[in-house]
């Protein structure tokens, strides 16, 4: 099945324009939205790893040297 621009265009020249704007309004929040969460927990998982990884350094650090 081919993609073909100028269908997609005339179908969505069958709804109101009003329609077709809020739909695409509501798919850019909800896109937005789920990349500020994708962000937030890229964020916490890598404050994570670094307290994670910086305590076991801490530890093989002071172990290590006594």
């Amino acid at each position: 099945m081919q993609f073909d621009p100028q269908t997609f265009l005339h179908s969505l020249a069958a709804y109101p324009l009003w329609l077709v704007v809020v739909c695409a309004v509501v798919v850019g929040t909800f896109t937005l939205w789920l990349l500020g969460k994708l962000l937030k927990w890229s964020l916490v998982l890598i404050v994570a790893a670094i307290l994670i990884l910086g305590g076991a350094a801490l530890v093989w650090l002071v172990f290590h040297h006594v």
